[in-house]
């Protein structure tokens, strides 16, 4: 599936503050528990992230591992101590335990949207 595609579809209204207030998400399968989606595959319901121009969600870290695919916009992305470019059609996978946080540019002209999935292993 073509996660870019369904950026259209994305209902702000639904969209909540996480992170302390540094990000806004919604879940991706709608209702649905993760083991109701995959059974002992998902450590939280799968779901987009969404971060305005000027948006940096805070460095946090995890005991899980997760995985994230970016769909539209740009920006920039540390885990621990290495910060790099993101945009659509990228991944990036992030080990359980690394810290990382993600920034969208202030003079961004596009909210930068990606999937966020936690994984158990």
């Amino acid at each position: 599936m073509d996660v870019r595609k369904l950026v259209d579809h994305l209902d702000r209204s639904r969209m909540v503050l996480c992170h302390s207030g540094t990000i806004y998400s919604q879940a991706l399968f709608g209702e649905l528990r993760p083991d109701e989606v995959c059974p002992g595959v998902f450590a939280y319901a799968p779901g987009w992230g969404v971060l305005d121009p000027g948006m940096t969600m805070e460095a946090h870290e995890h005991p899980v591992a997760e995985f994230y695919v970016f769909a539209s916009g740009k920006g920039r992305m540390r885990l621990g101590d290495t910060w790099f470019d993101v945009e659509p059609n990228m991944s990036v996978n992030i080990p359980p335990g690394v810290e990382h946080e993600l920034a969208n540019d202030a003079a961004s002209p596009l909210p930068l949207v990606f999937v966020s999935v936690g994984l158990r292993i």
